[in-house]
């Protein structure tokens, strides 16, 4: 079983796509604060994390931070409203899911994440 880390911000949102994984035979499990999933990482070590651009940059970034320092293969999956291209001037991530997106489509990018052995695209410079 694989375990999944969900950092999404909307309560129904984290609800819905939770229950549709596990309804998928993965493990699931909602963060709010990176600091409390470091010291609780011991009882979970997540294979994917998916987090929403709904997350303020700072907290995205502190994630990232979090999840690539203690566990450099989990992989990362972005959801946002922006193009891949956009997102990645955000956020470095192994795929991007644009929304709207159909439950097929985001099942089908978990699938594929979690099976490649690809390195995450990096994020782009961002301007001085």
């Amino acid at each position: 079983m694989k375990n999944i880390l969900l950092i999404l911000p909307d309560d129904d949102r984290r609800a819905r796509l939770g229950a549709l994984l596990e309804g998928k035979g993965y493990a699931c499990r909602a963060d709010h604060m990176p600091d409390q999933f470091a010291a609780s990482f011991k009882s979970f070590k997540p294979d994917l994390a998916i987090l929403d651009e709904q997350l303020p940059s700072h907290e995205i970034e502190a994630w990232s931070r979090v999840i690539t320092g203690i566990s450099p293969e989990t992989r990362l999956i972005d959801i946002s409203i922006e193009t891949p291209a956009e997102r990645r001037k955000v956020v470095s991530a192994h795929a991007y899911i644009e929304e709207p997106f159909t439950d097929d489509e985001f099942l089908s990018t978990v699938r594929r994440v979690l099976a490649a052995k690809t390195t995450p695209e990096p994020a782009l410079p961002k301007p001085s």
